[in-house]
């Protein structure tokens, strides 16, 4: 709340501020059950389409649905 506050939020009724946890770092793909030559797997390398702040606004927008996304940004990193 107070980085929403910094960058101009005033509450207004109607508009909510939701955190959003999303885990760092490149996915990692899962491993085929099958047998498979090792480097044709690719799961080291695989990089997502979407970029993190997507993914939170996608998730935001699932846990309330009646909303709408209008703003997202960075607030804190752990670790």
């Amino acid at each position: 709340l107070d980085r929403a506050r910094a960058l101009g939020y005033k509450a207004k009724q109607g508009i909510v501020v939701a955190r959003v946890k999303v885990r760092r770092g490149g996915r990692k793909k899962s491993r085929y059950e099958r047998n498979r030559k090792t480097s044709k797997i690719g799961v080291n390398s695989m990089t997502m389409a979407k970029s993190i702040q997507r993914i939170a606004e996608e998730r935001a927008g699932r846990r309330f649905r009646i909303m709408e996304v209008l703003n997202s940004y960075w607030v804190a990193e752990d670790g």
